[in-house]
Protein backbone atom coordinates (compact mmCIF):
# COMPACT_ATOMS: atom_id res chain seq x y z
CA UNK A 1 0.00 0.00 0.00
CA UNK A 2 2.64 2.35 0.70
CA UNK A 3 4.18 1.60 -2.69
CA UNK A 4 0.88 2.77 -4.64
CA UNK A 5 0.82 5.90 -2.47
CA UNK A 6 4.41 6.73 -3.49
CA UNK A 7 3.73 5.73 -7.12
CA UNK A 8 1.18 7.90 -6.85
CA UNK A 9 2.96 11.08 -5.10
CA UNK A 10 5.44 10.60 -7.66
CA UNK A 11 2.85 10.16 -10.78
CA UNK A 12 0.67 13.34 -9.80
CA UNK A 13 3.84 15.73 -8.38
CA UNK A 14 5.19 16.50 -12.19
CA UNK A 15 1.72 16.75 -13.04
CA UNK A 16 1.08 19.49 -10.56
CA UNK A 17 4.54 21.07 -11.07
CA UNK A 18 3.40 21.67 -15.10
CA UNK A 19 -0.02 23.20 -13.88
CA UNK A 20 1.14 25.55 -11.31
CA UNK A 21 3.90 27.03 -13.97
CA UNK A 22 0.99 27.17 -16.26
CA UNK A 23 -1.68 29.11 -13.72
CA UNK A 24 1.76 31.47 -13.03
CA UNK A 25 2.48 32.35 -16.84
CA UNK A 26 -1.40 33.00 -17.24
CA UNK A 27 -1.25 35.24 -14.57
CA UNK A 28 1.74 37.06 -15.85
CA UNK A 29 0.21 36.86 -18.91
CA UNK A 30 -3.14 38.86 -17.45
CA UNK A 31 -0.77 41.49 -16.25
CA UNK A 32 1.05 41.90 -19.34
CA UNK A 33 -2.71 42.31 -20.91
CA UNK A 34 -4.01 44.70 -18.57
CA UNK A 35 -0.49 46.90 -19.26
CA UNK A 36 -1.17 47.11 -22.62
CA UNK A 37 -4.57 47.67 -22.47
CA UNK A 38 -3.90 50.83 -20.16
CA UNK A 39 -1.32 51.53 -22.70
CA UNK A 40 -4.00 51.50 -25.50
CA UNK A 41 -5.93 53.77 -23.52
CA UNK A 42 -3.23 56.37 -23.30
CA UNK A 43 -2.13 56.38 -26.62
CA UNK A 44 -5.96 56.77 -27.63
CA UNK A 45 -6.31 59.62 -25.68
CA UNK A 46 -2.54 61.43 -26.71
CA UNK A 47 -3.95 60.68 -30.61
CA UNK A 48 -7.39 62.15 -30.17
CA UNK A 49 -6.30 64.94 -28.52
CA UNK A 50 -3.54 65.91 -30.74
CA UNK A 51 -6.57 65.36 -33.93
CA UNK A 52 -8.65 67.72 -32.12
CA UNK A 53 -6.16 70.23 -30.71
CA UNK A 54 -2.47 70.81 -32.52
CA UNK A 55 -3.30 69.02 -36.02
CA UNK A 56 -6.93 70.32 -36.51
CA UNK A 57 -6.12 73.98 -35.47
CA UNK A 58 -2.84 74.00 -38.05
CA UNK A 59 -4.19 72.24 -40.60
CA UNK A 60 -7.48 75.24 -40.39
CA UNK A 61 -4.07 77.88 -40.92
CA UNK A 62 -3.11 76.37 -43.37
CA UNK A 63 -6.31 76.26 -45.22
CA UNK A 64 -7.66 80.17 -44.16
CA UNK A 65 -4.27 80.81 -45.37
CA UNK A 66 -4.65 79.16 -48.72
CA UNK A 67 -8.15 80.43 -48.99
CA UNK A 68 -6.83 83.95 -48.90
CA UNK A 69 -4.19 82.97 -51.41
CA UNK A 70 -6.37 81.95 -54.01
CA UNK A 71 -9.01 84.97 -53.55
CA UNK A 72 -5.87 86.97 -54.40
CA UNK A 73 -6.50 88.84 -57.65
CA UNK A 74 -2.90 89.71 -58.45
CA UNK A 75 -2.19 85.36 -58.55
CA UNK A 76 -1.93 83.87 -61.77
CA UNK A 77 -4.53 81.36 -62.76
CA UNK A 78 -1.95 78.12 -62.81
CA UNK A 79 -1.01 79.13 -59.43
CA UNK A 80 -4.59 79.70 -57.87
CA UNK A 81 -5.16 76.14 -59.14
CA UNK A 82 -2.20 74.84 -57.37
CA UNK A 83 -3.20 76.35 -54.64
CA UNK A 84 -6.85 75.15 -54.51
CA UNK A 85 -5.29 71.61 -55.51
CA UNK A 86 -2.88 71.97 -51.73
CA UNK A 87 -6.49 72.99 -50.02
CA UNK A 88 -8.26 69.68 -51.07
CA UNK A 89 -5.28 67.98 -50.41
CA UNK A 90 -5.09 69.24 -46.58
CA UNK A 91 -8.63 68.70 -46.14
CA UNK A 92 -8.39 65.53 -47.71
CA UNK A 93 -6.06 64.91 -44.93
CA UNK A 94 -8.09 66.13 -41.84
CA UNK A 95 -10.61 63.84 -43.21
CA UNK A 96 -8.05 61.16 -42.85
CA UNK A 97 -7.05 61.99 -39.49
CA UNK A 98 -10.94 61.76 -37.94
CA UNK A 99 -10.79 58.54 -39.75
CA UNK A 100 -7.81 57.49 -37.87
CA UNK A 101 -9.34 58.92 -34.86
CA UNK A 102 -12.38 56.50 -35.01
CA UNK A 103 -10.76 53.29 -35.60
CA UNK A 104 -8.50 54.14 -32.52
Amino acid sequence: MDLLQIGSLLAIAPLSVLFGKQYLRVLMDKRMITGLSQKVQMNKVDVTTWTEGDFRKRLLRIQEYLQKLSNDPTIELDKKERINSLYRQIYDLFLSGRSMEKKI
